[in-house]
């Protein structure tokens, strides 16, 4: 507890309070005495301000899926800050896109490539204070012809029904390229089930989900109990290419449900 005091007599006082810490709440009271003795108090609080951001932020994970004329570059960091990739085929690194959205999970497109070429790229992120990481540098080579391939649907979906809601969890596809994943909702069950593509099935998309290489899992919401509702996931790799459906799953939510096994 300090104390700060004044002798002169004027209409407007201000005190300057040194060594306080940063970010921190303190609590004041200030006291005004006339010349005749008499007292008035006034109380209140301040907060003083954070120290400033002097540290950038640290690139890691960083991948390349290039196609035919695109290349998807993704890199993490250790903090919220912005995304910067500059790329050429010599070491000019004359072309440059950037990202303003503040994340820790970086995505890039890059867009109207040569197929079979190779090119130098850079990455680089800063942070809302303006700190800029270190210029991470590597070299990525786009495909001769356009990916085609689509990955291997996602397994083991499981639906676990909740009260007006439901989980959709399933392992991850064994494809290596998987960019996200696909939650969808059947309207009309399909007679066969197991030899149609998603294009042929009446459905709705409910999420897109980022890839994991871990168990993932998706709450669906909004749902109304004692209705039957039936699920499937899909994989998507980097180059736009939809898997077939997974197995189905349907779950009946309920406030006292028993979780749903696949179908």
């Amino acid at each position: 507890m300090g104390e700060v005091t004044s002798d002169i007599l004027k209409t407007s006082q201000s005190i300057s309070i040194s060594g306080l810490n940063p970010s921190t709440t303190y609590y004041y009271k200030a006291i005004a005495i006339d010349r005749n003795g008499q007292e008035t108090p006034y109380e209140g609080s301040f907060i003083t301000s954070a120290v400033s951001d002097t540290t950038p932020p640290v690139i890691f994970d960083i991948e390349t899926h290039p196609n035919d004329t695109t290349c998807v570059i993704l890199w993490k960091t250790d903090e919220l800050s912005n995304s910067t990739v500059e790329w050429s085929v010599d070491l000019s690194f004359s072309s440059k896109k950037e990202i303003s959205l503040y994340t820790k999970d970086h995505e890039v497109t890059l867009t109207n490539l040569t197929p079979s070429t190779t090119y130098n790229l850079r990455v680089y992120s800063a942070d809302p204070s303006g700190n800029a990481s270190l210029m991470t540098t590597s070299t990525f080579k786009t495909l001769a012809t356009p990916d085609t391939i689509a990955p291997s649907p996602p397994e083991n979906v499981f639906a676990t029904p909740g009260d007006k809601e439901a989980e959709i969890s399933w392992t991850p596809s064994v494809s290596s390229d998987v960019a996200y994943y696909k939650i969808y909702r059947l309207t009309l069950m399909p007679v066969l089930e197991k030899e149609v593509s998603t294009s042929s099935i009446n459905s709705i998309l409910y999420r897109k989900v980022k890839a994991s290489s871990e168990v993932l899992k998706q709450k669906i919401v909004g749902l109304t109990n004692g209705v039957t509702y039936t699920f499937y996931v899909t994989a998507v790799d980097y180059a736009g290419n939809e898997s077939d459906p997974s197995d189905y799953v349907s779950v009946t939510p309920s406030s006292t449900a028993i979780p749903s096994m696949n179908r």
